[in-house]
């Protein structure tokens, strides 16, 4: 099941610290709902009940500022800037908690890469997999 959250691939911020209180970020917030959002809408909420398997691809936009041709000589290339590949798993995992499973713990096996694109974008691809029979 594969689903794509159009725009700049966000991370999660660290949590806040106010008035007594540990909260989220509200850009963080905002992300976490369009990732949910986009995945009702595109998945129609399918609810995985077993392990899962969840490959993430972030795709984001050369600078605007670069020449034309440096611009497309990075086209396909790995993106090797922020954000990182573990805090936009993080961000993805923790959005799909109780909307694609239960509880990001049926994460079995879990990939990230971070690619120059004309258009930004992440893909995320959800998979149950077989138990594993030793």
């Amino acid at each position: 099941m594969q689903f794509t959250i159009y725009g700049k691939p966000k991370g999660k911020d660290r949590p806040r610290f106010g008035q007594g209180r540990t909260y989220t970020a509200p850009a963080t917030k905002e992300y976490e709902d369009r990732v949910k959002f986009e995945y009702a809408r595109q998945c129609r909420n399918r609810r995985f009940e077993g392990n899962v398997k969840v490959d993430i691809v972030a795709y984001t936009e050369p600078q605007k500022a670069l020449p034309k041709k440096k611009r497309e000589e990075l086209i396909g290339q790995y993106y090797p800037s922020k954000p990182d590949c573990d805090n936009i798993e993080k961000i993805v995992l923790d959005a799909l908690n109780g909307v694609a499973y239960e509880d990001d713990k049926q994460v079995v096996s879990l990939t990230c890469q971070k690619f120059y694109a004309e258009q930004s974008r992440v893909v995320v691809d959800i998979n149950e997999v077989e138990e594993n029979k030793e």
